[in-house]
């Protein structure tokens, strides 16, 4: 994003992740699923590896030259330990060097986090959760889905009003 303004934007749905058997080792929250439009038989079915993910995201990221740049997120700790995981599930064993090497971050920050921000700046709202932060500087989803993208893209839309009211100030 430049601003509020979206430059580019991907979205990819990942599949569970497995063991070297093909056995899930990790499921999707019911509640996730419940407020995504997605099903579990289709997460199965139509979700990426993983490891695919972090190589295609590291070519968008190239692609925008968005290695340093600040990443956004509404709820930055949950985001960031979930990136990490990501990253640690990307890595491999080297049988050769005989260790496991990670695979190297695509997007390296800083991270910042729209939610902490917004309940440091004094809006003085009631909740702090992404619908009603977005609704008090005029933003709102285009759809009902609740999906990651159009997550990604409010808290970034919020960043930006918050860092212009800061700005303003």
């Amino acid at each position: 994003m430049e601003g509020s303004d979206v430059v580019d934007s991907k979205e990819w749905l990942l599949a569970p992740p497995t063991d070297k058997n093909g056995n899930i080792t990790r499921e999707y929250a019911v509640n996730a699923l419940e407020i995504s439009s997605y099903t579990w038989p289709q997460i199965k079915r139509d979700g990426m590896p993983i490891a695919a993910v972090m190589a295609e995201l590291t070519g968008f990221a190239a692609a925008h030259n968005a290695h340093g740049l600040t990443v956004v997120a509404f709820n930055a700790p949950f985001d960031l330990g979930w990136y990490s995981e990501c990253l640690f599930l990307s890595g491999s064993w080297n049988q050769h060097l005989r260790r496991f090497e990670t695979f190297v971050p695509p997007l390296v920050g800083p991270w910042q986090c729209a939610r902490l921000l917004a309940v440091t700046s004094g809006l003085g709202l009631e909740r702090y959760d992404l619908d009603t932060v977005a609704r008090h500087f005029g933003l709102s989803r285009s759809t009902e889905k609740h999906g990651a993208l159009e997550d990604a893209i409010l808290a970034g839309r919020i960043y930006s009003a918050l860092r212009l009211e800061k700005v303003a100030a």
